[in-house]
């Protein structure tokens, strides 16, 4: 048998275990955010984006109402970072390390209260919900790549001071769940080189300088691409994970750090949970 079609089953095969385990898991009683008790039955048309109906996980963790408040990136406008409107970060930008990003929804003071629940307030059960919302913007890339998939999926490190504090890494956690759907495995591709402070408190100008040299590959990284690469005659295709795209500097930077590791073998496209 082919070693391509080997390839594809098991990654069906892999994806639909995740799936069945989520099916058959119990659906909470109440709505994860908001924790009033969801009605049975209640009517979830047109509440999914993209026209996909599939978002079991989401659909029976929220509200009606809290599904309502998704503000979903239904239009886009900007070819490379998905914007809803005219994008001058990639207009100053000639060249780029990574393909294009697509987010799943904008940054809205909703959503930035759901990922503070998430990230600083210990609600880590809403992981599997935040990944699966991401879902449709992943969906996108590949109906935007001729409908190829990836040969594995990474993630934006943090600094081992954040780790220590938070106890977790967002974007590996949402990369996992995203994974597990596609049926791929998650690389730990990258490092940071240092503690940077958090990003959303510096501007635009801070953004860019800070990240131009803040990850860098490891070299058991670096060998596996490359030789991944001379095995499969092409160049290979990763789907880079982060939590918000703002400017683009992190994954601009995450990008670089990836092609210079690789010797130019790898193609990065990027999945982004929310766009600010």
């Amino acid at each position: 048998m082919n070693s391509g079609w080997i390839q594809l089953a098991s990654r069906l095969a892999r994806g639909l275990l995740h799936k069945s385990m989520e099916l058959l898991a119990p659906a909470p009683a109440e709505c994860l955010v908001c924790s009033k008790p969801k009605r049975a039955g209640r009517n979830r048309d047109g509440l999914l984006p993209y026209g996909y109906p599939e978002l079991p996980l989401l659909a029976a963790s929220l509200c009606s109402s809290c599904l309502k408040a998704i503000p979903w990136m239904r239009r886009i406008v900007c070819p490379v970072c998905g914007r809803g409107v005219h994008c001058d970060d990639c207009s100053r930008r000639s060249e780029r390390a990574f393909m294009i990003n697509r987010s799943a929804v904008a940054y809205n003071p909703a959503m930035r209260e759901w990922l503070a629940l998430y990230k600083y307030r210990g609600q880590e059960r809403l992981a599997p919900m935040l990944g699966e919302m991401l879902l449709p913007a992943c969906w996108l890339l590949m109906r935007q790549m001729g409908g190829k998939g990836w040969d594995f999926v990474t993630y934006v490190p943090i600094s081992e001071e954040r780790a220590m504090e938070r106890g977790f890494n967002q974007a590996e956690e949402i990369a996992g769940h995203i994974a597990g759907k596609l049926g791929l495995k998650v690389v730990r591709t990258l490092k940071r080189t240092r503690h940077a402070g958090k990003m959303s408190f510096k501007t635009r100008r801070e953004r860019i300088s800070e990240a131009k040299t803040l990850f860098k590959m490891d070299e058991q990284s670096s060998r596996y691409i490359r030789q991944m690469a001379m095995e499969r005659g092409r160049e290979i295709r990763i789907l880079l994970v982060d939590d918000i795209y703002t400017t683009g500097s992190t994954a601009e930077a995450c990008a670089y750090a990836i092609q210079e590791g690789s010797g130019g073998a790898a193609a990065i496209y990027v999945a982004t949970w929310a766009r600010s």
